[in-house]
């Protein structure tokens, strides 16, 4: 359903459901959409282009996602549906300034950051387990600086195109990485 103003979308629906046209909201002014419990997977590229999508609804109910922290500006998948842990990072607002990815996350998810042009300060903690930077995880963000933990053995394609504001990038000794893009 959308709204007047076609700011909101809410799915009503209690068969599976599946987010995996990106096109559809693709430059559109999509603020805000809600998510029922019955949505397992947001596909890869779900949110692409959506750069006024500063809010995702995610039902309490919900098994297959979580906000990472209380500002419910990042959401949390999980790499593998049996398990309880939410190890990938699947979107982030497109409102956010900055992000400390927690040691539990795996992987950062193909357009998890995309277009979130405020986003200056992205840091990792401590003893970090990420593997993977999908492609296209941070293009046209304002990141200044990136440190790339050694456990990092991924970079995809793209995964920091366009970010003009970039200017250095660091590896911390003792790199894994095998392939980047």
């Amino acid at each position: 359903m959308l709204n007047a103003n076609k700011t909101l979308l809410k799915f009503f629906s209690w068969k599976p459901l599946k987010l995996n046209y990106w096109k559809s909201y693709l430059y559109s002014s999509l603020e805000c959409i809600s998510l029922p419990p019955s949505v397992t997977d947001l596909q890869e590229g779900w949110c692409r282009g959506a750069s006024c999508l500063t809010k995702v609804k995610i039902s309490p109910d919900s098994k297959n996602f979580k906000y990472l922290n209380p500002d419910e500006k990042i959401i949390l998948s999980k790499s593998n549906q049996e398990s309880e842990l939410f190890d990938d990072i699947i979107f982030a607002s497109s409102d956010i300034e900055k992000v400390e990815i927690p040691n539990f996350i795996k992987r950062i998810k193909s357009y998890s950051f995309y277009e979130c042009e405020f986003l200056k300060t992205v840091t990792f903690s401590e003893k970090s387990t990420v593997e993977s930077i999908c492609k296209e995880s941070f293009p046209y963000s304002s990141t200044e600086n990136i440190f790339i933990p050694n456990s990092v053995k991924f970079i995809g394609d793209g995964a920091f195109s366009w970010c003009q504001n970039l200017h250095n990038v660091e590896f911390e000794e003792g790199s894994q990485l095998n392939s980047a893009g």
